[in-house]
């Protein structure tokens, strides 16, 4: 039996107040500022040593933009393949620029049919191609005096929006268009001056070969045009972060509520807490995937009919890697 000094320093239930010097009652609000003010320390810790780099990630983007590769390949090698070239060189070297090389078109044995391929494989954010060919048809139909030339034909740039739309949006697409535009100009002026005299008579009869020699077109390989999908790879995640820890939780707490916690033997308890999320992440994982089906995301795009499978898939290790961060519940 405890003795009436041990039973003194024992706090008493709904008997203390805030600042009360009760001997036990003091040692437990201590324990307990010393709890809040550690959790304080090591959340402040999380904020200054995780957070920054999503904020870093959003601060001043453009400034990272020179991290964004371009290739120029010149199938055409006249003065067209020249002009463009020295445009898009001259944008390289700022950080806000995107970093343009020349790669030469013996890398791509089939032409530019290998480009989409090579673009939706982010071996490039984006590249710009002369096609073969361009300056010499543009040099006929100045003889011919061809009126249904068309100079678009001549540069071919491509991208995929749905690596990066707001990279696309923001960056890719109006650094070519600046670039596409400074060599049209230049290569019009000095595609008038070599015509001379005949400027004229081509104006009259095949006006675009004054007017408008190069152009270009912009082949947008992978559109993004599935705004749900925002849901499922950005916003969605923060959710399926939540619902992985609400799961874990309701586990905690149904085995606290029910006594089961100090009812089972040890490998039992660690065997049981193991089992159960691996069978209710599969089952979350999977209403989780079905809902993203429902809205009519393509999953097949990519992997075909395999692609819900691995969408549903990587949720599920997704679940599993927080509830090994969260191991306590």
């Amino acid at each position: 039996m405890p003795d009436e000094k041990s039973r003194t320093n024992e706090p008493q239930p709904f008997s203390h107040s805030i600042l009360d010097r009760h001997p036990g009652y003091a040692k437990a609000r201590s324990g307990y500022f010393k709890a809040i003010i550690m959790n304080l320390l090591l959340i402040i810790v999380t904020i200054w040593s995780i957070l920054p780099i999503y904020w870093g990630a959003l601060w001043r983007p453009e400034n990272g933009v020179h991290n964004l590769n371009g290739w120029i390949v010149d199938f055409d090698g006249g003065s067209m393949g020249q002009v463009v070239r020295q445009a898009f060189l001259n944008a390289t070297g700022p950080k806000t620029s995107l970093d343009w090389a020349v790669v030469e078109p013996s890398n791509f044995p089939n032409g530019q049919a290998d480009m989409e391929h090579q673009i939706v494989n982010e071996r490039a954010w984006a590249a710009v191609v002369i096609a073969e060919g361009a300056t010499q048809r543009l040099q006929n139909a100045i003889a011919s005096r061809d009126s249904t030339y068309n100079g678009s034909s001549a540069v071919t740039a491509y991208a995929a929006e749905a690596r990066n739309e707001n990279s696309y949006r923001d960056f890719i697409l109006p650094q070519i268009e600046q670039a596409m535009t400074a060599a049209m100009g230049a290569y019009s002026m000095q595609n008038a001056m070599n015509l001379g005299g005949q400027a004229g008579a081509l104006l009259a009869n095949a006006p675009t070969t004054v007017l408008s020699p190069m152009n270009y077109t912009v082949d947008n390989v992978r559109p993004f045009n599935v705004e749900v999908a925002t849901a499922v790879d950005f916003v969605g995640l923060i959710y399926l972060l939540i619902l992985a820890f609400m799961a874990a939780l309701a586990s905690y707490m149904a085995r606290q509520s029910t006594g089961l916690e100090r009812q089972m033997k040890l490998s039992h308890l660690l065997a049981f807490r193991l089992l159960v999320p691996f069978v209710v992440y599969f089952i979350l994982s999977l209403a989780f995937t079905l809902l993203s089906q429902f809205f009519l995301v393509p999953f097949n795009a990519r992997f075909g009919a395999s692609g819900f499978v691995i969408a549903w898939m990587l949720e599920y290790c997704g679940m599993l890697a927080l509830y090994a961060q969260s191991s306590n519940y």
